[in-house]
């Protein structure tokens, strides 16, 4: 799933958020993140867990904005 922000300063925290708990994270160079979770038991397990540990990273942060981009 494809995270994007607009501001690229977040981009470390966002990654560092998702890898703690076991996502892999990858910079697709053009400041978005692919983050996915290979043990997830179907794509729709993987999006749900995806989404609620951004929800997580939202919270902890108020008034950032990151959107989901790609599923």
């Amino acid at each position: 799933m494809r995270l994007r922000t607009g501001d690229l300063t977040l981009l470390d925290d966002l990654r560092a958020h998702f890898e703690r708990s076991g996502f892999v994270v990858e910079s697709t160079g053009d400041g978005d993140l692919d983050v996915r979770r290979p043990d997830a038991p179907s794509p729709e397990q993987e999006a749900l867990e995806i989404e609620l540990h951004l929800k997580v990273w939202r919270v902890m942060r108020p008034g950032i904005r990151v959107e989901l981009v790609d599923r």
